[in-house]
């Protein structure tokens, strides 16, 4: 069986200027190498602060979570509450 793995993921740049407030929103696109089921996304995603430092799932929320391509490409909202900018 053959591992299903992220082949790319593009997140739509942050404003994170000095008047920026939490959270922040964006809309994010991930490709996988393998079709991933709904229910199994999560399980791929870690995301990260500019330190590598992982962002707690409590901080994060995704929404409008849609496939494409049978369930190749990912499209939806990504929101931060929380974070070391």
């Amino acid at each position: 069986m053959t591992e299903t793995k992220i082949e790319s993921i593009t997140i739509t740049p942050f404003n994170i200027s000095g008047s920026s407030s939490l959270p922040l929103s964006s809309v994010i696109n991930i490709k996988f190498t393998h079709a991933i089921s709904d229910n199994s996304i999560y399980n791929y995603l870690t995301i990260r602060d500019r330190n590598l430092k992982p962002i707690p799932t409590t901080d994060i929320s995704f929404s409008n979570i849609t496939d494409s391509n049978n369930g190749i490409n990912w499209t939806g909202n990504i929101k931060i509450y929380k974070t070391e900018l």
